[in-house]
């Protein structure tokens, strides 16, 4: 956060009207008034329902918001994904079987993977996988529907729900580790999900 300078009697950065903020900045309202705010990095939580000036913004520059567990938790922060370069079309990304052109920015970006949700109008998958229905919801799935939520074994217990972010592990090196949240714990007795 940066020292609003107008209480020091200096120029005021950052207004309504006016954006002077810093490089790798953003002006915006807050319970204090207009502030300059720092970017969120990539990996870093973004947008989601939470208010920008509390979770943060990527750096247009660099990155967007991303929601993967988009069709269960609609309103959970985002995090910061980096763009993966300039585009027109797919075949402008380096490599189209896992990385897509969002026209409306002229950017790539990854592909959603095997479990991960997606939406039904748009065929984002990684190659081999489709978006279809399953349940209740649309996933990347395998041909002929197989897939859904990707769950796996880490010492004897399963891992991976989409339910709950806490709960959203993968297995490293077989031992359960929280995706979006490396810090949280992730068994049985930390989560019901699991």
């Amino acid at each position: 956060m940066y020292c609003d300078q107008s209480a020091s009697g200096g120029p005021d950065p950052c207004s309504d009207s006016v954006d002077n903020c810093p490089e790798g900045s953003y002006c915006i309202f807050t319970g204090l008034g207009y502030q300059c705010k720092k970017y969120a990095k990539v990996g870093d939580s973004c947008g989601g329902f939470i208010a920008p000036s509390v979770q943060g913004l990527c750096n247009p520059e660099e990155a967007y918001c991303l929601n993967l567990p988009f069709c269960h938790l609609p309103d959970t922060p985002e995090v910061c994904a980096a763009y993966m370069g300039d585009c027109e079309s797919d075949k402008d990304c380096s490599d189209s079987t896992k990385m897509y052109c969002d026209q409306s920015e002229g950017k790539c970006k990854d592909r959603f993977k095997l479990g991960d949700c997606c939406y039904s109008s748009a065929q984002l998958c990684v190659k081999g996988k489709e978006c279809g229905f399953n349940g209740d919801k649309y996933y990347c799935q395998g041909p002929g529907g197989s897939g859904g939520p990707a769950f796996e074994i880490c010492n004897n217990q399963a891992c991976g729900g989409r339910f709950s972010l806490d709960c959203e592990c993968a297995c490293d090196k077989g031992s359960p580790k929280c995706v979006l949240y490396p810090t949280d714990l992730c068994g049985p007795a930390e989560c019901a999900a699991d």
